[in-house]
């Protein structure tokens, strides 16, 4: 998953240049040679822009989910979303940009991919594994602030308020993603 910074085909962009037909035709080779199929996203599908006025402006899809042909029939009707957590990005760079020494070609691919999958599975415990008790948290400070707002008003009061009841909402909505994918892995599992 990531950022290939290649498209399949020009239907992949919008606007700018054509891209080099031979580099579109080997990186089709080689995800056929891999035995990879390209995972459908949710969201928006031309995730770059190169940032310029007009029509000077070009769209492309660099972003995509590479997956073998266990994963989709074990997963087949499952949908990939790029994550809305703030540090999520950040954290896949940091794993990412970091190089491997001694390696070469694929190698370098296989080796970031289980250091990615190590990182992300350690973000994930500290990050999600504590949702609960910061959503308690949340709604404990909210109650309190209320409660403060109620005997009398105070504009720095009422800015944290607001700002908790967002980060109230942000949690609340990492906890529904958790629970639909252990709901979906439970009905995968017994599935089978």
């Amino acid at each position: 998953m990531g950022d290939f910074n290649i498209i399949r085909s020009d239907a992949e962009r919008v606007g700018g240049r054509p891209r080099a037909r031979l580099a579109m035709d080997e990186f089709n080779e080689c995800i056929n040679s891999c035995g990879l199929d390209d995972w459908n996203l949710e969201g928006k599908q031309l995730s770059w822009c190169n940032g310029q006025q007009g029509l000077a402006r070009s769209w492309a899809k660099l972003d995509r989910l590479l997956v073998n042909n266990s994963f989709s029939l074990k997963f087949g009707s499952a949908v990939a979303r790029w994550i809305q957590h703030d540090d999520f990005l950040k954290m896949v760079e940091e794993s990412w940009t970091v190089d491997m020494l001694g390696e070469s070609g694929l190698n370098i691919l296989a080796g970031k991919l289980k250091r990615l999958k190590a990182t992300l599975q350690v973000w994930n415990k500290e990050v999600f594994g504590r949702v609960d008790g910061k959503i308690r948290e949340l709604e404990k400070r909210i109650e309190v602030l209320e409660d403060g707002l109620q005997n009398g008003f105070l504009e720095k009061v009422e800015a944290e308020l607001l700002y908790d009841k967002a980060e109230l909402e942000r949690w609340v909505q990492r906890e529904d993603i958790r629970l639909a994918q252990q709901a979906k892995e439970k009905w995968l599992f017994e599935g089978e």
